[in-house]
């Protein structure tokens, strides 16, 4: 697998990491098409983390992504049970790409970023 979806028990909060071994031509469907479905179960809205600090994304794979976001009013970012979205990572372009989709292109999606799970973990909890 190349990237891990896991819902909290008893809390709004739904982490996916996109592993070492991801790539967006390849994985991205599915990566898609099972948050979509993890989504759809949920009870009530959920803080979406998506952890890339494993992941080798580029710029090129950014671009797609924002793409997809975009063209795509139900693209997985767009799920109607996200109540926010966070990002965690440690790299300044991912750090770019989140402000960026903060844009009428992109839905307006405001994403805030984390250095560290543990971190994003705190706000999500603190926030209810």
């Amino acid at each position: 697998m190349t990237y891990q979806y896991q819902q909290f028990p008893n809390e709004p909060i739904i982490v996916s990491t996109l592993l070492p071994s991801y790539r967006v031509e390849i994985d991205a469907l599915s990566y898609s098409s099972d948050g979509k479905a993890l989504l759809d179960k949920v009870s009530q809205p959920v803080f979406f983390i998506e952890d890339f600090t494993r992941s080798t994304l580029d710029m090129q794979d950014l671009a797609y992504g924002a793409s997809v976001v975009a063209k795509d009013p139900t693209s997985l970012l767009r799920h109607p049970n996200i109540r926010q979205i966070l990002y965690v990572t440690d790299s300044e372009i991912m750090r770019l790409s989140a402000s960026g989709m903060n844009n009428e292109v992109f839905g307006n999606l405001k994403i805030q970023v984390f250095d560290t799970l543990q971190e994003a973990l705190a706000y999500a909890r603190s926030q209810n």
